[in-house]
């Protein structure tokens, strides 16, 4: 009998973990900021621009920060993705990317793998 109980908590308490879990697919926006932190510029290399793509192929609707956004996301900001690609610190001759998605509270919902290139140019490397 205790066995039984306990397997039905057990059961129980993954079901609650797994309708708590945030999922990317549940968001409908995703807003790119138009300058990454560690660019200097704006849509240097065109990063900014291909990772808007990238999303769109995806299905998602895709926002810069800085254009107006629909009603519906003005209104509620959460229900919106926020896009962080960060450069990790690599040797001399590579280059190092992650794709972070971030709520509207600034927790992660999801993180890439680390993205690796060995191209010289940084727009070929960020590109590939």
């Amino acid at each position: 009998m205790k066995n039984r109980i306990t397997i039905l908590a057990l059961f129980l308490c993954i079901g609650f973990s797994a309708l708590a879990q945030k999922n990317v697919n549940n968001y409908r926006y995703v807003v790119v900021p138009l300058k990454f932190d560690f660019l200097s510029e704006k849509d240097q290399y065109r990063l900014n621009t291909l990772t808007r793509h990238l999303f769109k192929q995806k299905g998602f609707e895709v926002l810069f920060d800085e254009e107006q956004f629909p009603e519906e996301l003005d209104n509620d900001r959460c229900k919106a993705l926020y896009v962080n690609v960060e450069n990790e610190k690599a040797g001399l001759f590579a280059t190092k990317i992650n794709i972070k998605l971030n709520d509207c509270f600034g927790k992660k919902v999801f993180k890439t793998e680390t993205g690796v290139s060995r191209k010289k140019d940084f727009k070929e490397a960020y590109t590939e």
